[in-house]
């Protein structure tokens, strides 16, 4: 696996996106250090938190 894109006619749940926010959420509060590769982990964890903030507020 290279990129994120879906392959075959494969369905995205509820239950995966919980998974993977949870996991980039957690990856975002695990890496603490001060390097260059952590903090990119970090501010694409937070990132991904945000977006999942906007879809909520947009779901209503």
């Amino acid at each position: 696996m290279q990129t994120g894109r879906r392959v075959w006619n494969c369905e995205l749940s509820t239950v995966d996106s919980a998974f993977l926010l949870a996991g980039a959420l957690t990856g975002a509060s695990y890496f603490g250090e001060d390097t260059a590769d952590e903090s990119e982990i970090r501010d694409l964890g937070e990132a991904f938190g945000r977006l999942a903030e906007r879809i909520k507020k947009l779901a209503g």
